[in-house]
């Protein structure tokens, strides 16, 4: 939980009907470049169509997955993988080393004018350093800033439920949430259910 602190922008992504709503080829085909076994994929394909028995009755006969088909969550999962490796290739582009620039506030504060360090004895001296820098953190100034240009993002999913945290500004963040809405359209043919999807600002927004 504390790798997420200090970060403004969060994007909260809930994909539209994801069991109905996936394509089956596509699923088929993304099985394919992990699994080369002909009888399994149509076993796949086969259960597509498989029906729920209840009683004498074979139920829900349609071509969508199934949510209370035990496999069909592995196979979204398997389908929404594209997804992940889309994210992680993002924070791979984006995600920049923290670079520490001097705080001008903490030099100016701990800086020794002349006039005070004229007549002083090396005690007197090591004093005043100390008593500069314990105002420093006293008013909690620090010595060094993080630059405003890096970026930070951090993302987790559950099914069809994606929570993506970025630190950065506003327009990137905004940037990054459209990329991922355009990935899930043009690549995976999946909505996104627009009451549920929102752009938040943390310190404003409650995240629920």
């Amino acid at each position: 939980k504390y790798s997420w602190k200090n970060i403004p922008w969060y994007l909260k992504i809930d994909i539209k009907k994801v069991f109905e709503k996936v394509n089956k080829n596509r699923l088929c085909s993304i099985i394919k470049e992990h699994i080369r076994d002909e009888p399994l994929i149509a076993l796949i394909h086969a259960s597509f169509k498989a029906g729920i028995l209840d009683g004498n009755k074979i139920l829900n006969l349609s071509n969508d997955l199934q949510q209370n088909n035990i496999v069909s969550p592995i196979l979204c999962n398997l389908y929404l993988d594209k997804l992940d490796w889309n994210i992680q290739k993002i924070i791979n582009r984006y995600n920049k080393d923290e670079i520490l620039i001097q705080n001008p506030v903490y030099r100016k504060v701990i800086y020794l004018s002349l006039a005070e360090v004229n007549n002083k004895t090396n005690k007197q001296l090591i004093k005043l350093r100390l008593q500069k820098k314990l105002k420093t953190r006293k008013e909690n100034i620090k010595p060094t800033l993080c630059d405003i240009s890096c970026i930070r993002i951090k993302f987790i999913r559950y099914t069809n439920n994606l929570l993506i945290s970025v630190k950065a500004k506003k327009n990137e963040a905004k940037k990054i949430m459209n990329s991922l809405i355009f990935f899930l359209k043009s690549n995976l043919q999946l909505e996104i259910n627009s009451n549920l999807t929102k752009f938040l600002y943390i310190y404003n927004s409650k995240v629920e």
